[in-house]
């Protein structure tokens, strides 16, 4: 199922519900698909002309896929608008956020910062087919997106650069969109699952540990809709007392940059067999 109807929303007579559905997984539900979900939902409450600033996230339990309710919570109205996001399953809250929303569009506009000059996607081998090509399963997520890895390693063969990686990313039937909490939840996803992979980047061995992320925060910069790509630009560098910290900038096709943020994982043994 494409992003658009994979993390619709909807307003009844019971509140707001939705439904995790289990092909976005990696080791589980990937919790920026989830957290996904609450920034639309925040969309359905927000005035009109109003459009994501910051998203900030805590993953309290491991969803499971079907349906799920949600709590938005207003704190603050007015051109700027304060949010904060419950997401339910079973009684059992799993997933909190705060959102901040704006309809403010002066000011001025710097950015000095630029997007890495690396190949086009186009020119590029899929990420699942590289996957398999080395030997390695593809995780139910990588269906519903198109990943071109800028110079995949295996294993063995760590990055020079240390614990960074760029990749291209296209979600599946994508359609230029006029919802900005729609357009943003795919940066969201995009940081949520990069830091784990820019790590493994820089390691010499397959890794010990999966890394479930604990929060995430993303910043939203421009819009860029009709993007059919964005480049997700990651690095991982503090691995620290059972914690993985990671940053990521995302670009569009044009070099506009999107939005930026990051997160603090959990080192957590990897169970084989």
């Amino acid at each position: 199922m494409n992003l658009q109807d994979s993390t619709v929303v909807v307003a009844n007579g019971a509140g707001l519900t939705a439904a995790i559905d289990p092909e976005w997984s990696i080791w589980g539900p990937i919790g920026g698909y989830i957290a996904a979900i609450s920034a639309r939902a925040v969309g359905l409450v927000a005035p009109a002309g109003h459009r994501p600033v910051t998203f900030t996230c805590q993953y309290l339990a491991r969803a499971e896929p079907g349906p799920i309710t949600i709590q938005v919570e207003p704190l603050k109205t007015g051109s700027t608008a304060f949010y904060n996001v419950r997401l339910e399953q079973d009684g059992k809250i799993f997933l909190q956020a705060q959102v901040c929303t704006t309809s403010k569009t002066d000011g001025p506009s710097q950015v000095c910062v630029t997007a890495p000059d690396v190949a086009r996607p186009d020119s590029l081998e899929t990420y699942a087919s590289q996957l398999i090509r080395h030997g390695h399963q593809v995780a139910g997520f990588w269906k519903n997106v198109e990943g071109r890895q800028i110079d995949f390693r295996n294993p063995g063969d760590p990055d020079p650069r240390g614990n960074r990686g760029e990749c291209w990313i296209r979600f599946n039937d994508w359609d230029v969109t006029d919802d900005p909490f729609l357009d943003a939840a795919r940066a969201i996803i995009n940081i949520d699952v990069q830091i784990w992979r820019a790590y493994n980047r820089g390691q010499s061995a397959m890794p010990e540990y999966v890394a479930p992320s604990l929060d995430l925060t993303v910043w939203f910069h421009d819009a860029a809709p009709e993007s059919q790509w964005q480049l997700a630009e990651a690095r991982a560098d503090v691995a620290a007392h059972a914690l993985l910290a990671g940053t990521v900038r995302v670009w569009s096709e044009t070099g506009k940059l999107v939005a930026s943020g990051g997160s603090q994982c959990l080192f957590v043994p990897l169970r084989r067999g």
